[in-house]
């Protein structure tokens, strides 16, 4: 039954295809200033079947669970949702087998811990479902089980002493949430994908970070990891401190003023004044040691010095809201929120000027609150990372796999225009048999033009790609009928055999600078001329884990070593 799922807007009842009859949905608003939206969403349930609810608002990549399980009686299963905002949101039925204790989580959790602390990539399996929901918050979603022992097996190898800590570790129903300490040691290639290959630095940097976890069973069904990389890149030496203003608010700090409310309704208050930009309210909430937490504050910050920081986050986005997208009561005061923060850098922050960038930021807070409804705990986690970015402050190294694809892509379009836009301005094109160098406009654009016109059927498939720095590499299979004549090469008709080149691109930012093919012709048995042949060649080697070469490939043109021997004009 698992894995029976289904997206519903809020405003329009869909069809539950094949899964479970059409739901009624009720929406009504409160009064304007209230920017309340409460929606109530009714299924016939099955008798003993336990359902699971999850939430999304306005992101249809990331859905979070809804409040706990509920066990269907044969009768109407009911949900209520209320959340601030005014944005669009959709769901997602689950239909889960029953859950195990609190006690059995938190025990399959510690196991867990312990697994993760034993680097061992592969003895993680065990500890989810097979389609486990891995999510990383601050890097691209991974696609299934096997991306997910894969995030593991290379944090192992970017740092191979990673120990996790532990640290704050809750359980409520099938829900686990932390916040833990974990350090490491640099000390090998760390791939951030887009943003490039850090290579080792050999510095021990910490990652706090925080967790929820949704379990099935005493296994994993979701876990989604809140951490700031753009500190753990400040540690390595790679990104530079962020200027950041003195930590003085302008306004003077109010003494707290307990809310009376229970911690879920506590927090839920704390939203609201900080997205109406109440910045003394939202103050008031907190508890006079309140501890708090912000990446990027040190240890120990006050609450004036935290109100300072968010005083500085709300000048340079005015427009900022909270999208709440899951909040549960933890038990014993603490709830765990997880949100969307999005605004418009209108202003200055962290000593870079307005962008009048929009930002999306996904957040994690874990926060208690006492008796009186006064907050003392409130750690927010984010990516920093992820906010210079999107500021403009970091930009991102070219996708060159990407931009190869597209281009293998246009040569099998036969597109010269579309093949040399791909070449800066000053590109050039040097095809090794001809043993020139042309220019990619507009001289190699015309030699497109008359290969794709003398092979109608032309194709050039890339079977390897490699990519070094600003260099790809890439190994092709050619295939093509000579239909109609090449220059003063007079048409074959005949299809030619299949034979391997070897393209070397080199790139200036994201456009291709030089391109080098080295083709082949075999001419065997010609007999010792005695004569002295310069080819140029290209050679690819593979290493294996002993450094024994174990494979080595070799390009050079034949043709043109047949001229230097005198037996071709």
């Amino acid at each position: 039954m698992r894995n029976r799922r289904v997206l519903l807007p809020t405003s329009v009842a869909l069809a539950l295809t094949g899964l479970l009859p059409t739901p009624t949905v009720r929406g009504t608003e409160a009064p304007e200033l209230a920017i309340h939206h409460a929606v109530e969403l009714n299924w016939p349930g099955a008798a003993e079947t336990v359902y699971r609810v999850y939430r999304s608002v306005g992101d249809l990549d990331h859905f979070y669970p809804l409040g706990e399980a509920i066990a269907g009686t044969g009768g109407e299963v009911q949900i209520f949702d209320s959340t601030r905002g005014t944005e669009q949101c959709f769901y997602k039925l689950h239909v889960v087998a029953p859950d195990a204790t609190e006690a059995e989580i938190m025990e399959a959790h510690e196991q867990f811990r312990d697994a993760v602390n034993a680097h061992d990539a592969a003895a993680l399996k065990p500890f989810f479902v097979p389609d486990v929901v891995f999510d990383d918050v601050a890097q691209p979603p991974l696609k299934n089980l096997d991306e997910a022992l894969g995030f593991f097996a290379d944090l192992y190898a970017s740092f191979p002493d990673y120990v996790d800590s532990g640290g704050i570790s809750l359980v409520r129903g099938n829900i686990f949430a932390g916040e833990h300490a974990a350090q490491a040691t640099h000390l090998g290639d760390w791939d951030l994908g887009p943003l490039g290959v850090v290579p080792p630095t050999g510095i021990v940097v910490t990652m706090p970070h925080m967790g929820v976890y949704q379990y099935e069973g005493e296994k994993m069904l979701q876990m989604t990891l809140y951490y700031d990389l753009g500190s753990m890149l400040i540690q390595l030496g790679v990104l530079p401190m962020p200027g950041t203003p003195p930590l003085v608010p302008s306004f003077e700090i109010p003494v707290p003023n307990p809310t009376g409310l229970s911690p879920m309704d506590a927090v839920a208050e704390t939203t609201a004044r900080w997205n109406a930009s109440d910045l003394e309210g939202f103050m008031e909430a907190f508890a006079e040691d309140a501890d708090l937490s912000l990446p990027g504050l040190p240890a120990g910050t006050t609450r004036a010095e935290y109100a300072a920081a968010q005083e500085a986050y709300i000048t340079a986005f005015p427009d900022h809201q909270m999208l709440v997208q899951s909040a549960f009561d933890m038990g014993d005061g603490w709830v765990m929120t997880q949100a969307h923060w999005k605004g418009t850098q209108t202003g200055p922050y962290l000593g870079a000027p307005a962008s009048n960038n929009p930002v999306v930021l996904r957040v994690a807070i874990l926060a208690r609150v006492d008796e009186t409804g006064l907050v003392t705990y409130f750690h927010v986690m984010y990516d920093n990372l992820s906010l210079m970015v999107q500021m403009g402050l970091l930009t991102p190294p070219p996708d060159l796999k990407a931009i190869s694809a597209a281009i293998g892509a246009a040569f099998q379009a036969h597109d010269p225009d579309q093949i040399v836009s791909f070449f800066t301005p000053d590109g050039t094109y040097q095809y090794v048999p001809q043993l020139q160098v042309m220019p990619a406009q507009p001289d190699f654009q015309v030699w497109l033009g008359g290969l794709f016109h003398a092979f109608p059927d032309y194709a050039t498939i890339a079977e390897d790609l490699w990519n070094a720095g600003n260099i790809i590499v890439t190994e092709h299979t050619t295939t093509g009928t000579f239909v109609n004549d090449w220059g003063t090469l007079p048409a074959s008709g005949q299809i030619g055999a299949p034979h391997k080149h070897l393209d070397v691109w080199e790139y200036e930012g994201d456009k291709v600078k030089h391109l080098v093919t080295y083709d082949d012709s075999q001419f065997p048995g010609i007999p010792a001329s005695g004569k002295l042949v310069e080819i140029p060649e290209a050679i690819l080697y593979h290493v294996n884990d002993a450094g024994l070469l174990d494979e080595m490939r070799v390009y050079w043109d034949n043709i043109t070593q047949l001229a230097q021997l005198g037996l071709l004009p």
